[in-house]
């Protein structure tokens, strides 16, 4: 059966939950396949974080291809019917030891990796309300291993602008940084990264602040890296990476890191034309590092039927993006950009807008979480129409 006969094969209307969509998931079907054709047999882990695809809508496409007989599942893995086994595998050739990610986290980053572990089970819900879909402890502290690699920082003042991933925490554990200074929205966060920093006695400063709004003239250009994951979108990105900017030294070889291409969108050049507008020389891009958390408040119980179906029972994940790392230089400046507060917002905050209910904080928050979650989410509807310059 050619790739054109299988797509056809499949029922997307089960798959979807836009129409927008179906172009991305017609390339994911054709992914998938192809990485089956490259593997052989293949777990449901393995395609979320080496495919594509969001992992509610990949579970339901591998339904159908299971269901249309395009594929087979045996023994917890997909394989696609009658096919040859290829004789070197496409994850064969991939380091054993980083999985393709450069850095590992073992070693000399096991104590980080423990105490990551602990505060992670601690932390505040994600709340869609801010944009979060934090990442998994794995991806926080294999941050932090990359910032040693490149040497971005020892002895380096660093920037982070939300912080629902806890990677200023990562950090301070090192004791590497001259400096660390955490910027976010939400009261919840970081009234708790204030809480672990006493009791970790780390060396670290945190903010309440609205990237809509004008930085403290203080610290304006007087860092050496700034990190950030904003929603991988154009206007998102460029609020994001334009206060980035502003914090960091003016002068060349100051540093910043982003994610771009989530696995769940697809691609396109805008992103890269707004880097290269900024004067931003991109050094280093990572396929397949920053994996996002399984969050399960966002499954239906027909997902969840299917999770237990097909899920191999190792770690879950989400979706996954690039790490991206620029440098500045002698013509890096801001992209000045008109904007409304509804274009600030992804997919998930725009759903909980309108339905409260599906959002992962309310589910299990306290009288006064509630309170505080429902409180920022009206206020933002409120303000989505107004506009703003970035």
């Amino acid at each position: 059966m050619i790739v054109k006969q299988m797509i056809e094969a499949i029922d997307f209307n089960e798959v979807i939950e836009h129409e927008r969509e179906l172009p991305l998931y017609h390339e994911v079907t054709r992914d998938i396949l192809q990485y089956l054709e490259s593997n052989h047999t293949v777990t449901f882990n393995e395609i979320i974080m080496n495919v594509g695809g969001s992992d509610r809508r990949t579970l339901r496409l591998l339904d159908q291809l299971v269901q249309s007989k395009v594929l087979r599942f045996e023994g917890g893995s997909f394989s696609i019917a009658d096919q040859p086994i290829c004789p070197i595998k496409s994850q064969d050739v991939v380091c054993p030891y980083c999985d393709g990610k450069i850095v590992t986290i073992d070693r000399n980053l096991q104590h980080i990796s423990e105490k990551m572990q602990t505060i992670y089970a601690e932390k505040p819900k994600p709340t869609f309300v801010f944009d979060q879909r934090p990442v998994n402890w794995e991806t926080t502290v294999r941050r932090v291993s990359y910032l040693i690699w490149r040497r971005d920082i020892q002895n380096k003042t660093i920037a982070i602008l939300g912080d629902d991933d806890l990677t200023s925490i990562a950090v301070a554990l090192t004791g590497l940084a001259k400096r660390t200074v955490v910027f976010d929205i939400d009261e919840r966060l970081i009234s708790f990264i204030k809480k672990k920093s006493r009791q970790l006695h780390l060396n670290l400063e945190i903010f309440s602040q609205d990237f809509t709004k004008p930085m403290p003239k203080e610290f304006l250009h007087c860092f050496d890296v700034f990190m950030t994951d904003p929603t991988p979108t154009e206007v998102p990105f460029t609020v994001f990476t334009n206060v980035g900017i502003r914090l960091l030294k003016k002068g060349e070889s100051s540093v910043g890191y982003l994610s771009i291409y989530p696995s769940c969108m697809r691609r396109n050049l805008k992103i890269q034309k707004t880097i290269n507008a900024m004067g931003l020389m991109i050094t280093d891009l990572i396929p397949f590092f920053t994996q996002y958390d399984f969050v399960g408040e966002t499954y239906s119980e027909r997902d969840l039927r299917l999770l237990d179906k097909y899920s191999d029972g190792i770690s879950k994940m989400s979706f996954y993006e690039y790490l991206l790392r620029v440098q500045t230089t002698y013509e890096s400046k801001e992209a000045k950009i008109k904007y409304k507060l509804s274009e600030l917002l992804g997919g998930a905050t725009k759903r909980v807008l309108s339905d409260p209910r599906m959002d992962p904080a309310l589910t299990s928050a306290n009288d006064g979480e509630k309170s505080y979650i429902s409180d920022a989410a009206g206020n933002i509807v409120k303000s989505q129409d107004r506009e703003m310059i970035g």
